[in-house]
């Protein structure tokens, strides 16, 4: 439980840098490559952290987090998870976009790489199934029957 309500914590944190170093690049006179940068590594973390988070509830309680194929944003979150975790090989592979160097970037609408995307109100439903999470598992008395249900 506690590692789950850690890797929480650090997604609603990562989350919040996320958007706000977003807004920055947006709103700072010029777009520039250092703000990109800075954004882009905020959604990193949150990308990891919440995919770490919903694995660990995985391995530790079994639960099931997506069902594969179905497109679940959950499941497009691991894919961008996976897409930046594994960059030296699609460097190698040429699965970046022409000219492109990072894996995953920020698009109008969201993150998005060669074969996932994810807007930004789905990082928000991200952060919603994160809740939901740790609110059933920070009273340890009444998780087992909110594990059932949920």
């Amino acid at each position: 439980m506690y590692n789950y309500l850690r890797r929480a914590e650090a997604a609603f944190s990562s989350h919040a840098a996320a958007r706000e170093a977003t807004l920055a690049f947006i709103t700072g006179g010029s777009q520039s490559s250092k703000r990109y940068a800075s954004a882009l590594f905020h959604w990193e973390c949150f990308l990891g952290q919440s995919w770490h988070g919903f694995k660990t509830l995985e391995k530790s309680l079994g639960v099931v987090i997506y069902k594969k194929g179905e497109g679940a944003v959950e499941e497009r979150l691991n894919h961008l998870y996976n897409q930046m975790k594994h960059v030296e090989s699609r460097i190698e592979n040429g699965q970046l976009p022409t000219g492109g160097n990072v894996p995953v970037w920020l698009s109008n609408s969201g993150l998005q790489s060669v074969d996932a995307e994810m807007t930004f109100a789905e990082t928000a439903e991200i952060l919603k199934d994160v809740a939901k999470w740790a609110d059933i598992l920070q009273h340890p008395k009444s998780a087992p029957e909110k594990l059932v249900d949920a």
